[in-house]
């Protein structure tokens, strides 16, 4: 009987300490600010700044980031 309950408090134990872990990965990941992101929504119709060089349209970030082209910044 003894055993039972220990092995019921160990299994709790670790499994707290899982959901924890696993909660403060996913925090981690949904509270990312400017560019420490990996990614990030960006709607069309809206811009992003890109330091030092201008706005970049969200629309045309693919179109950007492929040629680098200065004239698609804003």
């Amino acid at each position: 009987m003894k055993s039972i309950i220990v092995k019921c408090v160990t299994v709790s134990i670790v499994m707290f300490f899982c959901i924890v872990s696993l909660v403060w990965a996913v925090d981690k990941t949904t509270t990312c600010k400017g560019w420490a992101c990996e990614t990030a929504y960006c709607p069309n119709g809206y811009a992003i700044e890109v330091p030092g060089k201008g706005y970049l349209p969200c629309e045309l970030f693919d179109d950007y980031v492929a040629t680098e082209n200065r004239s698609i910044l804003r």
